[in-house]
């Protein structure tokens, strides 16, 4: 039992919170605007956005942006609210591309 709760661990994606990022010699951090992001950081590769309801009538326009690393390296997600960075997160990889072969 208590190998396959060891195995499920080592499988399961990581999700974690992070503390500043590094662009090159650059650092984001929470509070960063899109402009200081994209200045700093450049384009993401993978962006969308959604509005965000938490309570009846107060909604919030939630961002997502998604820098690749590298082939061996965690995925960053950027979080933004209202255009402010909120949350930098750490992501692992998925095992395989899409639309890849075995």
């Amino acid at each position: 039992m208590m190998r396959n709760l060891l195995l499920v661990a080592l499988l399961a994606p990581v999700v974690t919170g992070a503390g500043p990022m590094r662009c090159g010699e650059n650092l984001v951090e929470r509070g960063h605007t899109f402009f200081e992001v994209l200045e700093r950081c450049g384009k993401p590769d993978l962006e969308y956005a959604w509005d965000q309801n938490y309570v009846p009538g107060v909604q919030a326009q939630v961002t997502e942006w998604v820098y690749e690393q590298g082939s061996n390296r965690f995925r960053r997600v950027l979080t933004f609210e209202e255009g402010r960075l909120r949350n930098i997160e750490l992501r692992s990889k998925p095992e395989k591309s899409l639309g890849s072969e075995n």
